[in-house]
């Protein structure tokens, strides 16, 4: 990316324009949790340092690109975006870094993430301290301080990544406190603290009797992960909910085939008949 010479003066720009605006929150870096995460990471015109911030995204493929009721290959891939960048390039696939696969052929258990996520964390704690790149703007080299802003993702990956228990526990959300005897109530729970959510963490980490593990995630709904050994990470402010199992396939899915009665194989029968007539 830093060999592109629109990369650096892209984020500039972009940095510029966000601070000039004053239409609303229309980015990342102008919500409050940025200021607050990353002070160290604000745009300078007479910086000679790149400070920036990127997302992980993790999910699982199924190689065989079948339907979910066939046979299930699951290749896991671990992505990395520029949070800097301007939302028109951000996501695009020559600025998306891919840093890890997770083999095939089924999705791994708390362990192996961990143990993957490790290589990872060791490289991204080591840009947290600085190097030296030399890039178009700076040919003798400037130095590139990197850190991680946000873990994106559906639940499912998100939940075993940041080191939550599965939606299905008691304790269900990664974010707040609400209970899945509450969850009728469609209220709030009171919000997840960072150290305490950190501070549980490191305590399953510290437990050796499986037995033990299970009382303590049973408790808290929390377990082990490896983001956790990044001193800035914040495992509740940095986690957004993901909107395509909660939005996409919960409540739409809801109101399209429960509440308006929508029958998908009669649909699909329609379509077919019109392509037939045509």
């Amino acid at each position: 990316m830093w060999f592109v010479p629109q990369a650096e003066k892209s984020i500039e720009n972009w940095k510029e324009a966000l601070i000039t605006t004053s239409n609303g929150i229309s980015d990342y870096q102008q919500l409050p949790a940025w200021e607050a995460l990353y002070p160290q990471l604000q745009w300078s015109p007479s910086s000679t340092t790149l400070k920036l911030a990127f997302s992980l995204f993790t999910d699982w493929f199924n190689l065989l690109s079948n339907k979910a009721s066939g046979k299930q290959v699951s290749l896991g891939v671990l992505a990395l975006n520029c949070l800097n960048l301007p939302p028109t390039s951000r996501w695009k696939t020559n600025n998306t870094f891919i840093s890890g696969l997770v083999p095939e052929p089924s999705q791994p258990n708390l362990v192996t993430i961990n143990n993957i996520l490790t290589i990872f964390i060791d490289e991204i704690a080591l840009l947290d301290l600085g190097i030296i790149i030399q890039t178009p703007h700076y040919p003798k080299g400037c130095k590139v301080v990197v850190q991680l802003g946000c873990l994106i993702g559906d639940l499912v990956a998100n939940q075993k990544v940041v080191g939550s228990a599965s939606h299905l526990h008691t304790q269900f959300c990664s974010w707040c406190e609400c209970l899945t005897a509450d969850i009728q109530h469609l209220k709030l729970g009171r919000l997840q603290q960072k150290w305490i959510v950190k501070d549980c963490s490191h305590q399953f980490k510290e437990l050796r009797n499986e037995a033990e593990r299970t009382r303590m995630v049973k408790k808290t709904g929390i377990r082990w992960s490896e983001l956790n050994c990044l001193h800035y990470w914040d495992p509740v402010q940095q986690t957004p909910l993901g909107i395509m199992h909660n939005w996409f396939e919960g409540i739409l899915q809801h109101h399209f085939f429960h509440q308006w009665r929508w029958d998908l194989e009669k649909l699909e029968l329609d379509n077919n008949a019109n392509k037939d007539s045509d």
